[in-house]
């Protein structure tokens, strides 16, 4: 289970203008890599240390902002709310674990977080509950601070994806629960749910009914809206492909489900698990979390035909 969850990476971004790749897995451990890449085996240039259990994560202003909410193997203990860590760049004695400030611990446990560098807004979800706040950097240049909220809605499903784009929206998605408990093997249960987009003063602009078969599950991410912003594309659990048009609000199916061996007659109650979903150059590329922890890559130059990705 611990070499499992090293690899297990919660963000990746990019630092020092594309001259650095910072990596963060499970454990809140944070490594540095130079780029561009000069070889296949990667080794750090510089290390930090997060909390334990670091779920949802961004960066902004050279500083962590991230979630820990469950304290699962790790000697840090499950924490609510949402924690503003110093800036990578402040220099430091011998420790590598970066302080962090705790706020909104009266929220409960965070289940989205986004950042936008346009606005200076950071956008935090839990459950049903959506807030978004202005953030700046300290006075002393130590971190970030929490300034006051710009405003505050509800949605009807279970947030766990947040999204500004550039025209100053936010968006929202999550699920509905058809079981009290989507803890283990019961990811199933996290079915379909919704869109929402509310503009920059937080009215509501935008709704969508998404798929049954969207890959909800913990800590997951399987839509993503396109760089025009004119769709959102959304993973199957049996890893089909979907997309919502965010004209209209319609949903038409892009990819079928994968092509399983020997199981054709199985396909729709196929489950790859938790699915979380990228974009880059006209690619769709997925990860999913059962059949082998597949990452599966969607063209999505060529959709009047409907196929099966490539693994």
């Amino acid at each position: 289970m611990a070499s499992l969850l090293d690899v297990d990476v919660h963000a990746a971004c990019l630092h020092r203008a594309g001259r650095e790749m910072l990596v963060v897995n499970h454990y809140g451990r944070v490594r540095a890599f130079e780029m561009p890449l000069a070889t296949s085996r990667l080794r750090p240039v510089r290390e930090w240390q997060l909390l334990g259990d670091t779920e949802r994560v961004v960066f902004a202003h050279d500083c962590f902002i991230a979630s820990s909410p469950r304290g699962e193997y790790t000697v840090d203990p499950a924490q609510p709310g949402v924690f503003l860590f110093e800036p990578v760049t402040r220099p430091k004695g011998a420790s590598t674990r970066l302080d962090c400030d705790q706020v909104l611990a009266e929220w409960d446990v965070t289940s989205a977080i986004s950042f936008s560098e346009q606005m200076g807004w950071l956008a935090v979800a839990s459950g049903q509950r959506i807030g978004v706040f202005a953030l700046a950097p300290s006075a002393t240049g130590a971190g970030l601070r929490l300034g006051a909220c710009q405003w505050e809605a509800e949605v009807g499903c279970h947030c766990q994806w947040l999204h500004f784009d550039a025209l100053r929206r936010l968006w929202t998605g999550g699920y509905r629960l058809l079981r009290s408990d989507p803890e283990g093997d019961h990811w199933d249960a996290c079915r379909g749910g919704g869109i929402a987009a509310f503009d920059a003063g937080g009215t509501r602009v935008f709704d969508a009914e998404l798929p049954d078969e969207t890959a909800w599950g913990y800590g997951a991410d399987p839509i993503v809206l396109s760089p025009d912003a004119g769709r959102i594309f959304v993973l199957g659990r049996n890893g089909s492909l979907h997309a919502v048009t965010t004209e209209r609000g319609s949903t038409v199916q892009l990819h079928a489900a994968i092509d399983a061996p020997g199981r054709s007659a199985e396909i729709e109650k196929l489950s790859l698990g938790i699915g979380h979903a990228a974009l880059r150059e006209g690619w769709l590329y997925a990860g999913f979390s059962r059949g082998g922890c597949r990452l599966l890559r969607y063209d999505l130059r060529a959709e009047d035909a409907l196929a099966s990705p490539r693994m």
